[in-house]
């Protein structure tokens, strides 16, 4: 059950045990109401502001920590280079996933004191190779020392029409459920690492320097074929739910329906590569929820842009809920423990 800001935890409650979801509700009910230049808020891939001119300015953020989002360093497996490009990423991909397009970034690094200059180094290098592949200009940021382990914040402002813009609240009744790509990929590349896989095959490649489909998804927006889109950071499980809860509508995700790449079949057997691709995150891949009528153009759209589009569900009427048929996996979470 879904516990809400004003639920009744004792304050001294640690936050594991609260969980991600209603740690986040209680966090932001503490927040003043925000101007009317804010045209949306807290909750969705990015917060939306108005720039007026018909402009809409996008502002988002992305934090990763040493242990929790990547191996620790320096590894054979994990290069700091890969660390920066997957932070900047993040958010690059947070900004696509709202039809805009990213302009700007500061990055925000907490190093050990400890921490080989080599590492720190490759951070940034890795963080300028992203930014160079996705036009974004590294305009500042702060550097600090810490006791605990590496970390690295990334903040990024994009723009976009403002009557372009996409957000996850606008899926309704009777809109086919969508992803793009390969799910799970990136995943089943951080298993098959661990299971000391060279970083060099195409699955560990999959997490260690993950693609977004930025072009693509500004082509949606501009086209104005999707009616919600979100990127898939948390994995299909998770973010269905917030899907769902941000359109007020049921959504219903078939698990025979998913998409199963060949090498991640091949590699971890038909039933657990499935699970990845429902539970695996950071494949930044588009989960979308358009229109019927408009599947088939958007399937052209994305095979003209190197990707495949696959209908994996469908959005109902109904009080927010969102099901998994067929597959058991909870996608990420940062609080394990998060109540369901």
């Amino acid at each position: 059950m879904r516990h809400s800001a004003n639920s009744s935890e004792p304050p001294e409650q640690p936050v594991a045990e609260l969980g991600e979801f209603p740690l986040i509700a209680r966090l932001l009910a503490l927040l003043p109401q925000p101007s009317p230049a804010v045209l949306c808020p807290a909750g969705d891939d990015a917060a939306v502001l108005d720039a007026g001119d018909g402009r809409a300015l996008l502002f988002t953020a992305d934090a990763l920590v040493e242990g929790r989002h990547f191996l620790p360093l320096p590894s054979e497996a994990m290069s700091a280079e890969d660390v920066g490009w997957r932070a900047v990423v993040a958010s690059v991909s947070d900004v696509a996933a709202m039809g805009g397009r990213p302009t700007a970034a500061v990055i925000c690094l907490a190093l050990p004191g400890k921490t080989p200059l080599a590492v720190a180094e490759g951070v940034y290098r890795g963080a300028s190779e992203a930014a160079r592949a996705y036009r974004v200009d590294i305009v500042g940021g702060d550097t600090t020392a810490t006791d605990g382990p590496l970390s690295i914040c990334v903040a990024m402002l994009g723009e976009a029409q403002r009557e372009r813009v996409v957000l996850r609240s606008g899926a309704r009744p009777g809109n086919v459920l969508a992803v793009t790509g390969w799910p799970g990929r990136a995943a089943g590349g951080l298993e098959a690492l661990r299971s000391g896989a060279p970083r060099g095959d195409p699955l560990p490649q999959a997490y260690l320097r993950p693609h977004v489909h930025a072009a693509l998804a500004r082509a949606i927006a501009d086209q104005r074929l999707a009616t919600a889109m979100m990127d898939l950071s948390d994995g299909i499980a998770q973010d269905i739910w917030r899907l769902a809860e941000r359109s007020q509508v049921r959504v219903v995700v078939r698990g025979a329906d998913l998409p199963v790449a060949a090498d991640l079949a091949e590699r971890f057997g038909e039933e657990k590569a499935r699970r990845l691709v429902a539970g695996g995150g950071e494949d930044f891949e588009l989960l979308l929820a358009l229109p019927r009528e408009n599947f088939h153009r958007l399937a052209e759209l994305a095979q003209a842009h190197g990707t495949q589009l696959t209908a994996i569900g469908e959005v109902l009427e109904g009080p927010p809920r969102a099901e998994l048929e067929g597959v058991q996996a909870a996608g990420w979470d940062h609080f394990p423990g998060s109540p369901r």
